[in-house]
């Protein structure tokens, strides 16, 4: 059944090795209210992966980071919500690198910015 699979997604650019990447990547600013918003998306082992923000992780491959997702299914829904995206230099670059245009074209993208007066008075 598993390499029934594999065939079955081969051609599915968001599938590797038979492990859907992340199709909803989600950053926030910290102290943003967004982690009520994960909540309720979460489908992954974790939420946050900080594969495009930690570079030993990184040198590891997206292999590696496909490891930590489901197996291919025809819907499914995939997240990352790792916060670092944000601030992290070369996070960005990393997950253009990865994805390439074609997963980026597939990709959907969440950011989650708190309002600085709001913050600066809660604090």
């Amino acid at each position: 059944a598993a390499s029934l699979m594999s065939d079955q997604y081969h051609d599915d650019i968001m599938c590797v090795d038979g492990r859907r990447l992340p199709t909803l990547l989600f950053a926030r600013s910290a102290f943003s209210p967004g982690r009520h918003i994960e909540d309720q998306l979460w489908f992954s082992s974790a939420k946050e992966h900080h594969f495009f923000d930690v570079p030993e992780r990184w040198r590891r491959g997206l292999r590696y980071y496909a490891t930590s997702f489901p197996r291919c299914s025809e819907a499914q829904l995939t997240l990352d919500a790792t916060p670092n995206y944000l601030s992290s230099a070369g996070a960005a670059a990393r997950l253009a690198q990865a994805y390439g245009p074609a997963r980026l074209a597939r990709t959907s993208f969440v950011v989650v910015l708190c309002e600085p007066i709001r913050r600066a008075q809660s604090a």
